[in-house]
């Protein structure tokens, strides 16, 4: 996983002017399809949320993972488009020799970028993947507390999607997983910075670092925060594994605890910069606000305490 970690720092590093035949052309399509695993998927979920990029490049790897499962051909880049946890899913409906979907997703990472999208729907009691092509759809830009990534809502009312019956469970359960992995990333690079400034900065003759109190507030969100990777790393194998309840679990555990504890650990690294971490030239807000935003779109903690508590 580290290999893969560095690999993806270097790549999504040199993406600050991306392109979705860039993206192509590096083969993130065929992460899951090509023999990587959900804890490679997550190793570069994290990253880019540590490096702050605005490329959806799990995504797209976990989207033609759901294209492939599905026996649904897709060509381009193409992006999954998952509704917010508790709003409800699309609904493909038999509509004469073809399928409508019908529906809404709220923020989609890409999509207006994107070739393809795979959704997730409803198709009377049966779970489907539907790919539809993205000018069939209604794609409008939103603005979000995110500055680092571009979101956009898609309005779906479409008879020309591809529709296969096939369960969307571990896909669900990865699309939570990335946006807790985002997050740990994200809180780690703003709390390495914090580390960084209070090392150096200097007060009364002597860094910052150097007081009790700092150094205290510094060690408990390094223990709040290694958790947090830990526990991403334990969805990930959850996922690796295929056991259902234990994705569920895994994935939802992870998932309620970054939610609090990144964004504990992304504000109080802002507070130890001091003045200059709330400053807008900083990083240091672009990384909480990320970290905010992975926290709504993968599930809040409560939202995923609340499913813990239904789980058998």
């Amino acid at each position: 996983m580290t290999a893969v970690a560095d690999a993806a720092r270097d790549w999504l590093t040199a993406g600050a002017d991306w392109t979705p035949e860039w993206v192509e052309a590096a083969g993130m399509a065929e992460l899951l399809t090509g023999g990587g695993t959900y804890g490679d998927l997550l190793a570069v979920a994290r990253v880019a949320g540590e490096v702050a990029s605005p490329i959806p490049a799990a995504g797209v790897a976990l989207a033609a993972a759901m294209a492939r499962s599905a026996g649904l051909a897709v060509e381009g880049l193409v992006v999954p488009a998952f509704p917010e946890p508790g709003d409800g899913w699309p609904v493909a409906t038999r509509d004469g020799s073809g399928v409508r979907l019908t529906g809404s997703v709220a923020a989609v990472h890409g999509a207006r970028w994107a070739r393809h999208l795979v959704v997730p729907a409803r198709c009377g009691d049966d779970e489907v993947v539907a790919v539809v092509e993205r000018e069939q759809v209604a794609v409008t830009a939103r603005a979000v507390l995110d500055l680092t990534r571009e979101f956009d809502r898609v309005d779906l009312d479409t008879t020309t999607a591809r529709v296969a019956v096939v369960s969307v469970d571990r896909a669900v359960e990865a699309h939570f997983a990335l946006y807790a992995a985002d997050a740990v990333g994200a809180a780690g690079a703003v709390f390495r910075s914090a580390l960084a400034h209070v090392t150096t900065r200097t007060q009364f003759g002597k860094p910052l670092g150097a007081f009790q109190a700092v150094q205290h507030r510094c060690a408990d969100l390094s223990v709040a925060l290694a958790a947090a990777d830990a526990a991403v790393r334990a969805a990930g194998a959850a996922l690796d594994s295929g056991d259902r309840n234990a994705c569920a679990t895994a994935v939802s555990a992870a998932a309620a605890y970054s939610a609090e504890v990144c964004a504990e650990v992304a504000a109080s690294a802002l507070h130890l910069h001091g003045a200059t971490g709330f400053t807008w030239d900083h990083d240091a807000h672009r990384h909480l606000r990320r970290v905010k935003t992975d926290a709504i779109l993968g599930g809040t903690a409560r939202w995923h305490h609340e499913r813990l508590a239904t789980l058998p």
